[in-house]
């Protein structure tokens, strides 16, 4: 998920300058809590981890990951971060099932 899917390798360098925004709603974000400490996830390469809910500020030259509850409520906040160009790319992570509408949404 932190490494957008891919396949390849890194070199240490290339990785330190990988960096990402990951987005989290509150229950997800209890979900990873325990898994994940913040140094681990600045070796992933995640340089501020934020809440759905919050009020963000754009960075419009870093890619997001979120990973959240797929909520009517997270699906319009996406599709405003979307709009409001707020991250270079979004990479979108469910918690759960999302019904095929609320995908389509």
């Amino acid at each position: 998920m932190l490494h957008f899917n891919s396949t390849g390798t890194l070199s240490g360098l290339e990785e330190e300058q990988l960096y990402k925004v990951l987005v989290l709603d509150r229950s997800t974000k209890d979900v990873l809590a325990p898994l994940l400490r913040v140094s681990e996830l600045r070796r992933q390469g995640v340089t501020l981890h934020l809440l759905i809910d919050s009020d963000r500020q754009p960075i419009p030259d870093v890619p997001a990951v979120y990973y959240i509850r797929p909520s009517d409520e997270n699906i319009q906040r996406i599709a405003d971060d979307a709009r409001k160009g707020l991250y270079d790319s979004l990479y979108i992570n469910f918690s759960t099932h999302i019904a095929r509408p609320a995908l389509e949404q």
